[in-house]
C-alpha cells in the first residue's frame, strides 16, 4: 500500500467524500473484473461491484490496513460473489425440487386445465 493510498484511507476515514470516491475509482476495475471472472456475468458483476463498494463504505472506519486495500476488497468481492452463487444454487433447488413432487397430469387433469386458470 503506498503513502497516498493511506492517506486517501484516512481522510475517507474522517469522511472525506472525495477520498472515497478516488479510492472508489481507483479499485472498481479490479473489483468488477474478480466478480467477472466468479459469476462469468456482467451484469451479476456490477451487482457485486455495489454491495462491495457499499460494505467498504460501511467499515472503513474499521480498516486497520493490516492487508493492502485491495486484498481486502478482493476478499469482500470475492465473498459477495459467491453468495450470489450459493443464493441461485439455493433457488434453483427450490425449483427444482418443487418440479420433482407433483404428479404427472392425467388426461381428464390437461382437460380441465384452462378451466382452473380461470378460476384463479
Amino acid at each position: 500500500m503506498t503513502l497516498e493510498e493511506k492517506s486517501l484511507i484516512e481522510k475517507a476515514k474522517l469522511g472525506d467524500e472525495s477520498a472515497l470516491n478516488l479510492l472508489i475509482k481507483n479499485h472498481a476495475p479490479v473489483v468488477f473484473n474478480t466478480a467477472v471472472r466468479i459469476l462469468q456475468n456482467e451484469s451479476e458483476a456490477e451487482d457485486v461491484l455495489q454491495e462491495t463498494f457499499i460494505i467498504f463504505i460501511e467499515k472503513i472506519g474499521s480498516f486497520e490496513g493490516r492487508s493492502s486495500l485491495s486484498t481486502w476488497l478482493y476478499r469482500v468481492a470475492t465473498n459477495v460473489a459467491i453468495g450470489k452463487i450459493r443464493a441461485k444454487k439455493k433457488e434453483g433447488s427450490i425449483v427444482e425440487l418443487d418440479v420433482l413432487d407433483h404428479e404427472p397430469l392425467t388426461g381428464h387433469e390437461l382437460r380441465s386445465w384452462p378451466e382452473e386458470i380461470e378460476k384463479m
